[in-house]
């Protein structure tokens, strides 16, 4: 989905990127940024997506950038890398927490200023929507309507894994992202 796992019923924006011919001439050179991140996944994914594109006839380099740069990109996207590779979240389990910041204008995390008005005015009506089944429907247009212009590609939806003891107690689960298992809830003895 366009959405991280949870916050839309299943099926609903979903993701499909069938393969398209493209003739590559002249070696277009492309930088290639992937945010910092400890376990160096970030980076061996970069690496792999540029073998991926120097084979297909791009001249791809590739480079670590702090999250912090990302946030100067859409003031200064002409500085900024010519593809991007991250991981974000949402601030909570709803559909505007992520659409609005990722690809709305203005947002947020919307680093190369992505932007379209019915993309907009769709999120605008999934929030003022009191039905949330026409609401999630309203977002789910928006978030079709923004991947047919391919500006963001999911590559991946994480799983989050968690092992407990028996005796912890409350663990109850939300979408799979980092507020999954809500703490506050946690209870039990021993």
């Amino acid at each position: 989905s366009m959405y991280p796992k949870g916050i839309l019923p299943t099926g609903q924006a979903p993701v499909s990127y069938p393969a398209k011919a493209v003739k590559v001439t002249g070696s277009p050179k492309l930088v290639f940024g992937y945010t910092a991140d400890d376990s160096g996944l970030q980076q061996r994914l970069a690496e792999l997506i540029q073998q991926k594109l120097d084979a297909a006839g791009f001249s791809v380099s590739v480079r670590e950038v702090q999250n912090a740069q990302t946030y100067g990109y859409p003031s200064d996207v002409k500085h900024a890398p010519d593809l991007l590779l991250e991981t974000n979240t949402p601030d909570a389990a709803h559909p505007d927490t992520w659409g609005r910041i990722v690809w709305g204008t203005g947002g947020g995390l919307n680093f190369f200023n992505y932007s379209n008005p019915r993309v907009d005015a769709l999120m605008d009506k999934g929030r003022a929507d009191t039905d949330k089944t026409t609401s999630d429907a309203d977002y789910a247009k928006a978030g079709e309507l923004m991947a047919a212009q391919d500006p963001i590609l999911f590559l991946a939806s994480s799983q989050d894994v968690m092992v407990w003891r028996k005796s912890v107690t409350g663990v109850t689960f939300r979408p799979e992202e980092p507020w999954t298992v809500p703490l506050q809830a946690l209870g039990g003895t021993g």
